[in-house]
């Protein structure tokens, strides 16, 4: 046998067994995907159920607009489909009665059942895709109309809220000067200091983990072609999102935990990639504190989410949504969950004139377009670029974004650094690791250096 076989022989046998293991990881990550599936059908149904039962409550000219957005009868039709599919995958599902669907659902599936959900997963993947962009114009239509906000309180609890919403907003702009002060006060005291360095904390006494040298931007939303959502990355990443859209907070915890102990990542500022043939939907730019802020998940978890680096000035993306550019503190305040306005109140460490980082943010945008549009590899077209606002709220302003983000290690592939130095971008576009050029951006122009020289960051 030649050489040129025995390598095509190597390669087939490569090819095959790869294909082995994901059919493998498919089948034993079955149940928890088929209870997914049924929980998002299952929440669907209320969350509809719900926006019907209120509808009598609107005015004509919110139900106007709610019957062009949400057909009823297609979303049930499309709920009934995916409840047809999943009695196919596992017949014993409907048997028990005094069992809710979820706990059906989370019961230990055969080697049968799994065999056949691998048979029609990308059946059922179709459905609940199809299920996610109507519940997504359902999601979108009540935040618009309001409910939970206008419908379920009356206009005198509304006004209360709104005068104390102003009240905490005063008294935060009031105590800006003091907690600036303070900050410099222990940046004195810290640089005498002997020893490991003490924790330090916001105004709102959490945990300050926005001393960091470097953060990420996750800038991904759809998948590229030839990926997909069951490759081992997209699928963790999808767990993540899953979970903080059913606002299963020991579940989001324990995928973060993982992305940070295993992959070496943090993706506590995420949001979902879609699939990529999904080339018609926009992102929605949600993160797990704007699910957080959504669900009105409790103060310890939102500080905990905080603790780990979650971005108080990270803005929803969804065209056509009443939360388009929202941070998570406006997610709170359009549900009326009050416990939650301090916690999610940003604190701008890096202060920077807005026509400064309009105009900054316009130079990166051109310059990351320019070196990358026709990298076969890149595919910006998948990608939100990142928003400099972010780094305002560190005191080191350096932020990385990977275009290939599902690398074991980042730095191999293409990548932009940014460091915020001044009023002024210093912007490292890499090629892997050896191959880089280097700019600096300033309001009146973008110029190529052979070394940077950053004064402050």
């Amino acid at each position: 046998m030649g050489s040129i076989s025995v390598v095509g022989l190597a390669f087939n046998l490569t090819h095959v067994v790869g294909q082995l293991k994901e059919i493998l990881e498919v089948i034993n990550d079955a149940p928890e995907d088929f209870a997914i599936v049924v929980f998002q059908a299952d929440r669907f149904a209320r969350e509809l159920d719900r926006l019907l039962s209120l509808e009598h409550r609107l005015s004509k000219d919110d139900k106007d607009y709610l019957q062009v957005q949400v057909n009823p009868r297609e979303c049930h039709l499309t709920i009934e489909d995916l409840k047809s599919l999943v009695k196919q995958i596992k017949p014993a599902w409907n048997s028990d009665s005094n069992k809710s669907e979820t706990e059906r659902a989370t019961e230990e599936m055969t080697l049968k059942e799994r065999v056949i959900w691998l048979w029609k997963k990308e059946e059922v993947k179709k459905l609940v895709d199809k299920l996610q962009r109507q519940a997504d114009r359902v999601r979108d239509s009540m935040e618009i109309i309001g409910f939970g906000y206008k419908v379920s309180i009356n206009e005198d609890t509304v006004k209360i809220r709104e005068d104390t919403a102003q009240i905490r907003r005063d008294a935060m702009e009031t105590s800006k000067a003091t907690i600036k002060m303070l900050e410099e006060v222990e940046k004195l005291v810290g640089a005498f200091r002997v020893g490991p360095a003490a924790v330090r904390a916001d105004n709102n006494g959490v945990f300050s983990p926005f001393l960091a040298d470097e953060i990420t931007w996750h800038g991904q939303f759809r998948c590229k072609p030839g990926q997909n959502n069951g490759l081992p990355y997209f699928r963790d990443r999808d767990k993540l999102s899953n979970a903080c859209y059913y606002g299963d907070w020991q579940k989001a915890m324990a995928a973060l935990a993982y992305s940070s102990e295993v992959r070496k990542q943090e993706w506590v500022n995420c949001w979902r990639i879609l699939a990529s043939d999904r080339t018609e939907d926009s992102p929605s730019g949600y993160t797990p504190l704007h699910q957080a802020a959504y669900h009105g998940a409790s103060r310890e978890i939102v500080k905990e989410l905080v603790e780990m680096g979650a971005w108080r000035l990270a803005r929803t993306l969804r065209i056509g949504s009443s939360s388009k550019y929202g941070t998570p503190l406006d997610v709170a305040r359009r549900h009326g969950w009050t416990h939650l306005y301090d916690v999610l109140s940003p604190i701008v460490r890096r202060p920077l004139r807005y026509d400064f980082l309009h105009d900054l943010q316009m130079r990166l945008n051109d310059l990351i377009r320019e070196g990358f549009e026709n990298n076969p590899a890149a595919h910006l077209e998948c990608f939100v670029l990142p928003e400099l606002e972010i780094l305002t709220e560190f005191e080191h302003s350096r932020l990385w974004f990977p275009l290939q983000p599902e690398l074991q290690d980042t730095r191999d592939g293409l990548a932009v650094q940014i460091i915020l130095d001044r009023e002024e971008l210093v912007v490292i576009l890499r090629w892997g690791r050896v191959e880089r050029k280097l700019y600096r951006i300033s309001r009146s122009e973008t110029r190529e250096i052979s070394q940077a020289v950053v004064l402050s960051y």
